[in-house]
């Protein structure tokens, strides 16, 4: 069953020194992540921060060194076969992680979070409620309405609910400038324009 302090989740596990989160959804969801990826890396200064997203987008993770390792799950161009997701768990039961926050809620990832072997497993309630062994997956559970808000700012709120302090969302990322050159064609000129090296952008 669910803890009966999930409202202090993040009071009881601040000492953790090992946290994961993780995360199936595909690029777009992978973007939506880093604002409570951010709160997440803050709350636990000290931890070694890992985040599991889909193999084919591990590379945006380049743009948050602060996490850091960056775990692939196999969602595309296939899904993962029996064997892959029997080394995923074998993979997680090894590193013996203290937190797992996993927000998106899928059947697929929730089983993940169970078999973890996490100490403390924290997930998002589905709409439906999910099947009736669902929360057993979980020490602690949340519930946020899905669909009013951004998906970022769902996840944030989550981890509000559960005492995380409250700061505006912020994409925290570093980005290389060799991958930020844009060529502009005019007059038969090129203009070639980097960005900035670091990039913060924050939404309320």
């Amino acid at each position: 069953m669910a803890a009966a302090d999930t409202k202090k989740f993040l009071q009881r596990t601040a000492d953790s020194q090992k946290v994961m989160v993780l995360d199936l959804g595909f690029l777009g969801d992978t973007v939506h992540l880093l604002p409570s990826l951010w709160m997440v890396r803050q709350a636990y200064p000290q931890a070694e921060l890992h985040a599991t997203v889909a193999s084919h987008v591990t590379s945006l993770m380049e743009c948050v060194p602060w996490v850091d390792h960056v775990w692939g799950y196999m969602r595309y161009p296939r899904h993962a076969t029996f064997r892959e997701n029997w080394d995923m768990v074998a993979r997680l039961r090894r590193e013996k992680f203290d937190v797992l926050i996993n927000l998106n809620g899928s059947d697929r990832s929730s089983w993940l979070t169970f078999f973890s072997g996490a100490k403390a497993r924290l997930g998002r309630l589905p709409d439906d409620g999910g099947p009736p062994f669902w929360k057993q997956m979980f020490t602690d559970h949340v519930q946020h309405p899905f669909g009013e808000e951004p998906v970022y700012l769902q996840h944030c709120r989550c981890l509000e609910k559960v005492g995380f302090p409250a700061s505006p969302p912020a994409f925290n990322v570093k980005i290389n400038a060799a991958h930020t050159g844009v060529v502009l064609k005019g007059n038969g000129h090129q203009i070639r324009r980097h960005g900035a090296d670091h990039l913060r952008c924050g939404y309320q």
